[in-house]
């Protein structure tokens, strides 16, 4: 969208000519451009609301580990591994790299970061990782991600 976003007004509403909320606005870009505003879809906002409403909270799943991408992004380096977190009981370690989840290749964070925004906590992912130049899979259930 092109409406002004300035300090104090992100997170609010992105309300469109009939008065109606189509987003949530995020981010302002400033530079030799002025106006140029991000929001976030209604339809991406509308479930999260909803969570919040219902349990007071949003949870999101998670695999238990820190990571980083590699520096070639040929995946997902393993930093550490909780202790007792789907990715330990697994037996994936720290210096495993994660190339896959399930069937999408995970070249870099941000893309096991999506992929786990549209999975449940419960759900059993398949993860495909090198140890050693070996590559290896792990089955493991996704538990809620603590802050």
């Amino acid at each position: 969208h092109d409406a002004a976003i300035n300090a104090g007004n992100s997170g609010g509403p992105l309300i469109n000519e009939y008065g109606q909320i189509i987003g949530i606005n995020t981010i302002k870009i400033s530079g030799t451009f002025e106006n140029l505003g991000f929001a976030l879809q209604i339809d991406s906002v509308l479930p999260l609301i909803a969570e919040i409403m219902n349990t007071g909270k949003v949870t999101r799943p998670g695999i238990g580990i820190t990571c980083y991408t590699a520096e070639d992004e040929s995946g997902v380096v393993i930093e550490s591994v909780t202790e007792n977190g789907p990715a330990g009981k697994a037996g994936l370690q720290k210096g495993d790299i994660i190339i896959k989840i399930n069937d999408l290749d995970t070249p870099t964070i941000n893309d096991l970061k999506g992929y786990l925004t549209d999975c449940k906590i419960g759900q059993t992912v398949t993860i495909t990782y090198l140890r050693a130049g070996q590559q290896k899979t792990a089955e493991l259930v996704l538990e809620e991600l603590k802050p």
